[in-house]
């Protein structure tokens, strides 16, 4: 006969090991799984609500407050949507996506409207050929929402720019 005693004690020994190191897996996975949502929504497992759509553009293009300038550039940025109080600027960019500069924030009474910004190169003309474009955002609760790239314009302007805001903001009711 076979003794079956001495066989139940360390398969016992095995299975509650087992048993301990599977717990023990899923207790260190839980704070990592509650911490993304759980059902991939926020925390507590519910679903995160859907971002407000960005409604924010700018059309970049040479400057009509300065025409004679070939290195002044006006962004008009139009938004829409937001609540009342959100304020707007636009950044410049090259090719690369890179911030060449920022245009002040200005704040909206109503929740559209559309304003113009004009960015100078004060360096001139005369540099290597580039392309620049332009990218509208708002500040909507506290966070940056950002809309989608303006046309791309080329310029061999240099140097350091300029922001200047010539006119008021045009609200739309």
């Amino acid at each position: 006969m076979v003794n079956t005693g001495s066989f139940k004690t360390p398969a016992r020994r095995l299975l509650f090991a087992s048993l301990a190191v599977v717990i023990a897996l899923f207790v260190a996975a839980m704070p990592a799984y509650a911490a993304k949502g759980g059902n991939g929504g926020g925390k507590g497992g519910h679903a995160a609500p859907a971002p407000a759509p960005v409604n924010v553009t700018v059309q970049l293009g040479g400057s009509s407050f300065d025409p004679s300038n070939p290195c002044a550039f006006d962004a008009q940025v139009s938004w829409g949507g937001f609540a009342n109080g959100t304020s707007v600027f636009v950044r410049l960019l090259d090719s690369a996506g890179n911030t060449l500069a920022i245009s002040p924030q200005i704040s909206s009474s109503t929740g559209g409207g559309w304003y113009i910004f004009t960015f100078t190169f004060t360096g001139g003309s005369g540099g290597v050929q580039r392309d620049i474009a332009a990218r509208g955002s708002a500040i909507v609760n506290g966070t940056e929402a950002a809309g989608p790239v303006s046309n791309t314009v080329s310029t061999t302007c240099t140097g350091p720019i300029a922001v200047s805001w010539p006119g008021t903001v045009l609200q739309l009711s």
